[in-house]
């Protein structure tokens, strides 16, 4: 019963996870519109880093702020996607392991029947 209940508890934490992940991949869809809205086009379509030079080199702290944040959304997103990742692997785990018990438990119920059933007395058979 134990595990059932383990097993119930991390699925509440793998959904809260992928509902956290959900969450960060709309700021970060936000982070990347308004790099697009406050910078400029092109930073939007060329990688980070190129895009931080790009914004350092102009001067324009407005553009390096959005960059950082769109950097620190990214770093979170990836974050939140190998925790809903880890969470998901453990309740497989957890899973398979439940059904390995309960397996063992009808397996250990069989054996005692067995040894019930050969444990009994044969009544002799007498010639008719």
């Amino acid at each position: 019963m134990t595990h059932k209940k383990d097993v119930e508890a991390m699925r509440r934490i793998v959904q809260d996870c992928e509902r956290q992940l959900k969450d960060i991949t709309l700021d970060y869809e936000r982070c990347q519109s308004d790099l697009w809205v406050k910078g400029s086009p092109d930073v939007a379509l060329v990688r980070r880093s190129w895009a931080y030079q790009w914004a350092s080199n102009t001067g324009n702290a407005m553009e390096i702020g959005v960059l950082a944040d769109l950097e620190k959304c990214h770093s979170n997103t990836q974050d939140k996607t190998d925790d809903a990742t880890r969470c998901r692997t453990t309740l497989g785990g957890w899973e398979r392991e439940k059904e390995m018990e309960e397996m063992k438990e009808k397996n250990d119920e069989l054996k005692k029947q067995l040894e019930n059933q050969s444990n009994q007395p044969t009544l002799p058979q007498t010639p008719s």
